[in-house]
């Protein structure tokens, strides 16, 4: 607004000048546009009906009119029941449930299998290393009671002389 004031404009006056031009582009829209939906459809009402309730602004009655007709969509507007959805994915069969159920109940099976084969791993690799600590304490112990019999034997050897 400011701007308009340095240039000498009011704001309202700049308002005005624009509703101005839009009225004398409307009548130039209006022709282009029916024009180019006859274009587009060949004829103009070839049988998409628009409800009375839209049709109270010709230029989105028409305009609605001819994307309808290109999209195809012509029934979304026609009173009585929904149209019937063209996106839905298909319901699996029997079979098919039977089938994706057990490969559901497979694939947990194979989850749990792998947890507990990771849980014997760490247990064998637990009992493993408790394995080799004993089996160094039995040879120490070994080699320990064979010493002292050793000891036990030069001893008496140096009482009975």
């Amino acid at each position: 607004m400011f701007i308009y004031l340095q240039q000498g404009l009011s704001w309202r006056s700049k308002q005005q000048k624009c509703r101005q031009l839009r009225a004398h582009a409307e009548p130039e829209a209006e022709e282009s546009t029916s024009e180019r939906t006859e274009l587009d459809n060949g004829d103009s009402d070839a049988g998409v009906d628009v409800p009375p309730a839209l049709t109270g602004n010709s230029k989105f009655a028409s305009a609605l009119q001819a994307a309808l007709k290109r999209s195809g969509d012509a029934g979304v507007l026609t009173a009585g029941e929904p149209a019937e959805r063209k996106h839905e994915p298909p319901r699996p069969t029997a079979l098919e449930e039977v089938l994706l159920t057990a490969l559901r109940d497979s694939r947990r099976n194979l989850v749990m299998i792998e947890q507990g084969k990771k849980e014997l791993e760490a247990a064998k690799e637990r009992e493993q290393m408790q394995f080799d600590r004993l089996q160094f304490a039995y040879k120490k112990a070994t080699r320990d009671a064979a010493y002292a019999r050793t000891m036990e034997m030069l001893l008496e050897r140096e009482r009975a002389k």
